[in-house]
């Protein structure tokens, strides 16, 4: 069982930081541990649920509490000032969510061969240029 991610130490780093972008790059090394760790899963997982409707709906699942984690960091991250005038927590989850999952880092690390600070420099890039 995943432990809930308000209660994760790494989310209450975040929370502790008073700088947005700080917010920011912290969620990204958390984000990139994660998906470093889950893609291979996730890839399995997603190509299951196209066949089967049990895998499907827990593939759905899944892809809710992803989106509910997602809102978190970019809600900490605009609790701390710091979302760019007129982007909304809710299209910036989107974004976010549209953005970086498992395929983009199945392409960076297996076919561009890159290692994981290369991920993790690419994340706290897409965070803080887009949130900030």
């Amino acid at each position: 069982m995943r432990a809930a991610l308000a209660g994760r130490p790494e989310m209450r780093e975040i929370l502790a930081a008073r700088d947005p972008a700080t917010r920011a790059r912290l969620a990204a090394r958390l984000g990139s541990r994660v998906l470093l760790r889950l893609y291979p899963l996730y890839r399995v997982f997603e190509e299951g649920a196209a066949t089967d409707p049990v895998l499907r709906e827990a593939w759905r699942d899944c892809q809710r509490r992803r989106h509910a984690d997602t809102g978190q960091f970019v809600r900490a991250v605009a609790d701390a000032g710091g979302l760019r005038p007129g982007l909304t927590v809710e299209r910036a989850t989107d974004t976010l969510r549209a953005l970086v999952g498992w395929h983009p880092v199945a392409l960076l690390i297996e076919e561009r061969g890159w290692a994981e600070e290369q991920l993790t420099e690419w994340l706290e890039d897409v965070l803080v240029a887009l949130l900030t």
